[in-house]
């Protein structure tokens, strides 16, 4: 049981992963290009991996549990299928792992660079030296964990690669005790906002419902702005942050390229200055991706390599929240997947919670650390 533990242990904090062998030559190419590359190159996986998972009128992004399942099909014997299950290319999953990898002083995002610890055989059993070597390079100091149940081994290593803990999603019928676990992903972003006045703003949903918002709307001078005929779109500047909002005009639902939009606003001769409206917003979803986790794990041999017995996952979920307000934008995303030996008892799958927070037309958001995309999401509730 030790082993099992020990190897949910390393793969809970993963996020992403790369076959170990390319490390060294793909890190080294990528310090050739510039923050402008790997932001463009970031913001157009992840905003294709939102617009490819759009169901019905609203969604949540799915980009860590794309990035962590990524890293067992990059790691599998049929590489390529894995990802096109995932609807992803190595080409558009490598930019983004190594944005997020990209250590700069204390970045909160270590435990992306945990995902290196894993071998491209799927194998966790690594000669101690390389395995310290490997986590020097990508800047981790240590990984401790206590002997208690692995939800404790896996919290206290969030709190350790992250600085703070996040909670598990609370899973009726779970009894983390018995039962294994596997934390894919654990995102957060946290970052306050320069002085800001703010004034009320409504907004109303299709069918008439006045919507549910933290707070009201900030009037914002002097921030970086674009105007075309298909879309709004502004760069909120914060202090170690950028919020980017885009918005269609009304009756318009994807019409333009987003990636592109993105890219334009890098380009500081297209912007004016003005002063705009911003809705404060509060998110919370709760997405049960079972049936993607399953997909990908047929197609995956590396993970079935890190148990003793074969497991059957009984229910995958992501719980996102980002948070707009006054005093900053805060967002976080933990995907759990709770699996049980094939002989046990199955435990029922609990009920996906709906979007709390909708928009009357859609809504994109992206925001940054140095100007790299971490969190994406659209938001609809047009029917």
């Amino acid at each position: 049981m030790k082993r099992i533990i020990c190897a949910v242990t390393m793969l809970a904090l993963c996020g992403c992963a790369v076959p170990s062998g390319d490390v060294l030559a793909y890190r080294a190419n990528m310090d050739k290009r510039t923050y402008v590359m790997l932001s463009e190159e970031a913001a157009k996986a992840s905003i294709g991996y939102v617009e490819g998972a759009i169901e019905d009128d609203s969604v949540v992004s799915p980009i860590g549990f794309s990035l962590c399942l990524g890293a067992v099909a990059v790691n599998s014997a049929c590489p390529e299928v894995a990802l096109s299950r995932l609807g992803l290319s190595e080409e558009g999953y490598k930019p983004l792992l190594d944005c997020l990898n990209y250590q700069d002083g204390e970045s909160a995002l270590r435990s992306t660079a945990f995902a290196q610890l894993i071998h491209s055989d799927g194998s966790l059993h690594y000669v101690e030296g390389r395995r310290q070597q490997m986590m020097e390079e990508f800047g981790i100091s240590s990984i401790e964990s206590s002997v208690g149940s692995y939800e404790n081994d896996a919290l206290d290593l969030m709190e350790i690669c992250l600085g703070k803990r996040i909670p598990l999603p609370s899973l009726d019928g779970v009894d983390f005790s018995t039962d294994l676990a596997l934390v894919y992903s654990a995102l957060r972003l946290k970052d306050s906002v320069r002085e800001m006045n703010s004034e009320q703003l409504s907004f109303h949903s299709v069918d008439g419902e006045t919507l549910s918002l933290e707070g009201y709307a900030g009037r914002r001078s002097g921030e970086i702005y674009l105007e075309t005929d298909s879309y709004k779109a502004l760069k909120l500047v914060l202090d170690n942050t950028s919020l980017c909002l885009f918005l269609p005009d009304e009756g318009e639902y994807a019409s333009f390229d987003l990636g592109e939009a993105y890219v334009r606003l890098l380009n500081e001769s297209e912007l004016v200055e003005a002063d705009v409206q911003v809705p404060y917003f509060s998110l919370e979803t709760e997405a049960d991706l079972t049936d993607q986790g399953k997909a990908v794990k047929e197609g995956a041999g590396a993970m079935g390599k890190l148990f003793v017995e074969p497991l059957e996952s009984v229910t995958t979920k992501q719980r996102c929240r980002f948070e707009f307000d006054s005093r900053g934008v805060e967002g976080e995303q933990v995907t759990v997947d709770v699996s049980v030996p094939t002989s046990g008892p199955p435990t029922p799958a609990p009920e996906p919670r709906e979007v709390v927070f909708h928009a009357d037309r859609p809504f994109y958001f992206v925001s940054s650390f140095i100007g790299i995309p971490l969190f994406a999401g659209l938001y609809s509730g047009a029917k």
